[in-house]
């Protein structure tokens, strides 16, 4: 399989970190791979634990590709989906909490990534979106450059689908503490949270929608 070929790749090369450098447009591997392929985070991780083998380089504020991305955007990202699932990994992404509000060219932060990326069907997964949230509270309420913060990332991937007994509510509950008045924070196109989320139930309400948009109303009435 494709692991084991990289495997192999890495056992041959003298400098197996440089095979996952930056090529043409200053792209890495990773970004070549298809986004639907259920086989991308296991070759990420791999690739992954080359180019952050040093400890050094995994709460490095350095631009990791051509977005602007910092190592912690890789770990909170669809890529890191099955390396920050490895605690001793993870943990040194942490050691530097200027990360947390390190912006991409388009102004996301790692909990933008969280926030649009984690599967949050999990108390693992949980607990890491808490974790980057607790490094740096105030991402909650910093736009990318559409207006865009965390909160309306979170509603906008998870409005239709979000279950009423999935665990998924403990994120979105620590999310809107952390930063309220995003739930009535517009985009630049003028929607808030609760545009999102009445725009995903366009087609039909889930058994879940009144819980989300009583819990968007409850933290901002006046966005209603």
């Amino acid at each position: 399989g494709l692991e084991s070929f990289l495997r192999a790749l890495i056992t041959a090369a003298e400098d197996p970190a440089g095979l996952f450098g930056q090529g043409e447009r200053a792209l890495r591997p990773w970004d070549h791979l298809p986004k639907g392929d259920a086989r991308l985070a296991a070759v990420c991780d791999v690739m992954g634990r080359e180019v952050f083998r040093e400890i050094s380089t995994r709460c490095s504020s350095a631009p990791l590709d051509k977005d602007g991305r910092v190592p912690l955007h890789w770990l909170c990202s669809r890529h890191g989906a099955v390396a920050r699932r490895d605690a001793k990994f993870a943990d040194a992404f942490f050691d530097d909490p200027a990360v947390g509000l390190k912006k991409t060219e388009a102004g996301l932060t790692p909990l933008h990534c969280a926030a649009r990326d984690l599967a949050l069907d999990d108390a693992a997964d949980v607990a890491f979106f808490r974790r980057v949230l607790d490094l740096a509270p105030s991402a909650a309420l910093v736009e990318n450059a559409s207006g865009w913060t965390p909160l309306h990332l979170f509603v906008h991937a998870r409005a239709a689908t979000l279950e009423d007994d999935a665990v998924g509510w403990d994120a979105l509950d620590a999310l809107v503490a952390a930063g309220r008045d995003a739930v009535g924070s517009g985009t630049s196109a003028g929607d808030t949270p609760l545009h999102l989320a009445a725009h995903a139930f366009r087609r039909g309400l889930t058994r879940a929608a009144p819980r989300l948009l009583d819990a968007l109303v409850t933290a901002a009435p006046d966005a209603a």
